[in-house]
């Protein structure tokens, strides 16, 4: 979790610039949720130690840092007319990208799972802020060994999916495909099974809250 404070950070890489507060703009906090920290059943991959019983803090506003990213800065923020700040994934794309991941996850792992919407990453963004609720997001890399286990016993355990269900809009990505690529780009996901709590903040940007 980043640390509490407030600076900016710029990549030389990517030229991508992210914000690092300590807290959520007053006003972006969406009524109704419970601030407060609560702890999550999951199952934490340490390199080639495999599946590790444990439980992530997801920290709600209060519990630690958060990173904010710009929409326009990854590509995800709205645009026409061959605008530069056009998504570099169009709506119809993505949203086939989606559904092609759940039906894909509920082939191969049932559907006892999270409830993943099957549409594009803005559009499950919108959803969990019309309902209140953070966004879950779930990078699938098939190409991973622990991928199967994880997906099994963490991602499709009904205790924790009927957590994620109650708590969250879940969303998930196929690192093949293009958006979940770019999402695991942005969201600098670095090993695999990957997860993450984000929510949509002000000025077109996402605050990232747990990884």
């Amino acid at each position: 979790m980043a640390e509490v404070g407030s600076s900016r950070l710029s990549n030389p890489n990517t030229n991508q610039e992210v914000e690092r507060s300590g807290l959520i703009t007053e006003g972006t906090a969406p009524p109704g949720l419970a601030w407060k920290l609560v702890t999550l059943p999951f199952s934490i991959i340490s390199g080639s130690l495999g599946l590790i019983s444990g439980a992530i803090g997801l920290g709600l506003w209060a519990a630690g840092g958060v990173l904010s990213y710009s929409l326009s800065k990854i590509g995800l923020n709205s645009g026409r007319n061959g605008d530069p700040s056009s998504p570099l994934v169009s709506v119809s794309a993505a949203a086939s990208e989606a559904m092609d991941f759940v039906t894909k996850f509920e082939r191969d792992y049932g559907s006892t799972g999270p409830n993943f919407v099957p549409e594009g990453f803005m559009d499950a963004l919108q959803r969990s802020r019309h309902a209140f609720k953070l966004l879950f997001v779930y990078l699938h890399s098939p190409d991973h060994l622990d991928t199967p286990l994880f997906c099994e016993r963490t991602l499709c355990n009904e205790a924790l999916a009927a957590f994620v269900n109650e708590n969250f809009i879940a969303w998930g990505g196929n690192i093949r495909a293009s958006e979940g690529f770019k999402m695991s780009n942005s969201l600098k996901a670095s090993r695999y099974p990957f997860c993450a709590v984000v929510m949509a903040a002000t000025n077109q940007r996402i605050a990232l809250l747990q990884q």
